[in-house]
């Protein structure tokens, strides 16, 4: 009884709840971030982890898994040392073995990883036959997906067992019975592995071998057997490199990745980097004259870009590497015109992408070269050598559109964390702050234009756009709004001629955007020269920067081998 009275006594001082809601408030605010911090000194830990088992286990001809931790797995997970069902714990992003924390050790001693080249010597030709073992299927036992099919019986009952039960292959990715895999009596049915569905777009192991005995991840120290692959029956071999930039839009490329690395060979699968790109790229370039390679950039426009810089550097033998898109950035303009969409937002179908890639269509895409040559105004307007030389494969634009890409870019430097809806909210607000500043409003005064060697009359205007692609600004077709579109011929991304038209304002931008208004059409060209006479905002490809008082001249540079998605 007398607890029960201090206890009101305790209450009536927090007559209005106010000091309890505080001292809820602080207590779950304090929850939170132990939590977190747990979450992410474990996750730190175990990549550390995981980097350094790595390097211990590939030592020689061993492979050895790269682990990711997971802090909650969301179906039923079973360890495959104790069997043991688990809720947390590491899954190899190679092979798709999980463990718990405790058996993480003993499942890299126990359990070897697909191996992602050919280690053996064993290997004879005559009469351009192969003499050799036939590569192996890589079993996994169970956390199969549920009703998967069994290929030797066809029954859909494939991990439905409430245990670790039954087997995948990490390559071919074919799931079978434990049953069937023990009492079949062809033995090479189970044995021998052809790949599965993916085996044209698979760098295969068995053509694979490496330089050295040293170990590394980098395709640059491994070679394709040429005498093996003449003697094969690769016809339709074009394998895919897949290219995924960790930094474009939501950060989802991370994500992705092991699912890539769980189905092809992880030589295949590139952390966009400079020297990772330069490696690749080069080790493409060396076996183009027998083998035809596919690309695939995990990114947006900015990444595409750097890929198609990188394939302008060489000269290919036979077959230059086709591109395709796995959108992951902001606007994805490029994305959109190769109907590859606006963009992935969550779980995407690894295996339907590759698909599409597979059936996609090859297209040629104009590059436009921009010479940029600073101007000095104390000279009676002299143009000095060329300063700057770049690439572009979207559009360029000079102006209040740049102007917002320019903040943007400032900002997302000091994000927590990258979001595509988050990105689109802050180009919204600069675009707003914008429309009432009007930085650019004296753009055409400062500008002068040449079409063709055609100088042109200019309105007022804040923006000058040069188009190359049919999208521009997240979505926008603007040469297909409104009736101005008559007096064009269609635009075209490999027909050599650039789309020029002008913006009114940032108002008239967000007006494009929902279709209420069209563009200034100014006109087509095949050569461009713009003028500045003071500092303006500049992007090209989504990429910002300031300029001052210049000479810009647009012309063609080569054209590149797109993959476009056939629309179904």
């Amino acid at each position: 009884m007398k607890n029960t009275i201090k206890f009101a006594n305790w209450l009536n001082r927090w007559s209005d709840w106010s000091g309890i809601m505080r001292i809820s408030s602080v207590t779950t605010i304090f929850v939170v971030m132990v939590v977190v911090l747990f979450s992410l000194n474990k996750r730190k830990f175990w990549s550390q982890l995981s980097g350094n088992l790595k390097k211990l286990g590939h030592k020689g001809n061993q492979f050895c898994h790269n682990w990711q931790w997971y802090d909650l797995f969301t179906t039923p997970i079973y360890c495959n040392v104790c069997q043991s069902v688990i809720v947390s714990g590491a899954c190899c992003i190679y092979c798709n073995l999980y463990s718990d924390e405790k058996c993480l050790k003993k499942a890299d001693k126990i359990f070897r990883c697909k191996q992602f080249c050919d280690v053996h010597d064993d290997v004879a030709i005559i009469d351009k036959k192969i003499l050799r073992r036939n590569w192996q299927h890589k079993w996994v036992k169970g956390n199969l997906n549920l009703n998967s099919s069994c290929y030797i019986c066809n029954e859909n009952d494939c991990g439905c067992s409430p245990s670790l039960s039954d087997y995948k292959c990490c390559w071919c990715l074919r799931t079978v019975h434990e049953s069937c895999l023990n009492s079949v009596s062809n033995r090479e049915l189970v044995d021998s592995c052809d790949f599965g569905e993916f085996k044209h777009l698979i760098l295969r192991p068995n053509l694979v071998q490496k330089k050295s005995q040293l170990w590394s991840m980098s395709v640059k120290d491994y070679k394709i057997n040429r005498d093996i692959l003449s003697a094969s029956d690769c016809l339709e071999w074009t394998p895919i490199f897949v290219f995924a930039n960790s930094t474009s839009g939501s950060a989802d490329a991370s994500l992705i990745m092991p699912h890539f690395n769980r189905i092809l060979n992880p030589l295949q699968v590139v952390e966009m980097t400079k020297d990772n790109i330069e490696n690749s790229i080069k080790w493409m370039h060396d076996h183009s004259d027998l083998i035809e390679f596919k690309i695939l950039v995990c990114g947006g426009d900015g990444s595409i870009g750097w890929i198609l810089d990188g394939l302008s550097a060489y000269e290919f033998k036979k077959f230059k590497p086709a591109v395709g898109i796995l959108p992951l950035g902001t606007g994805n303009d490029l994305s959109r015109t190769l109907n590859w969409g606006q963009g992935y937002i969550g779980d995407v179908d690894i295996e339907d992408i590759l698909h599409q890639v597979d059936r996609a269509e090859h297209t040629e895409l104009d590059r436009w070269q921009v010479q940029i040559s600073k101007i000095d105004q104390r000279k009676k307007n002299t143009k000095s050598p060329v300063s700057k030389s770049k690439n572009m494969n979207n559009y360029i634009s000079i102006g209040c559109d740049a102007l917002v890409t320019l903040n943007f870019h400032k900002d997302r430097k000091n994000l927590w964390f990258p979001n595509r809806i988050l990105n689109k909210l802050i180009y919204f607000k600069y675009g707003t702050i914008d429309t009432f500043m009007k930085e650019c409003r004296t753009l055409t005064e400062n500008l002068e234009l040449e079409l063709d060697d055609l100088k042109i009359n200019l309105p007022h205007l804040e923006s000058i756009v040069l188009l190359n692609i049919s999208h521009w600004g997240g979505g926008v077709e603007p040469w297909k709004i409104g009736t101005g579109k008559k007096s064009f011929p269609e635009p075209k991304i490999d027909d050599g001629f650039l789309e020029v038209f002008g913006i009114y304002s940032s108002f008239h931008i967000a007006q494009l955007q929902v279709g209420l208004a069209e563009p200034y059409r100014i006109g087509r060209a095949k050569k461009v020269k713009i003028k500045t006479a003071k500092r303006f905002p500049v992007q090209i490809d989504g990429e910002p920067f300031e300029q001052g008082p210049s000479l810009f001249e647009i012309s063609l540079n080569n054209k590149v081998t797109m993959l476009k998605k056939i629309a179904i």
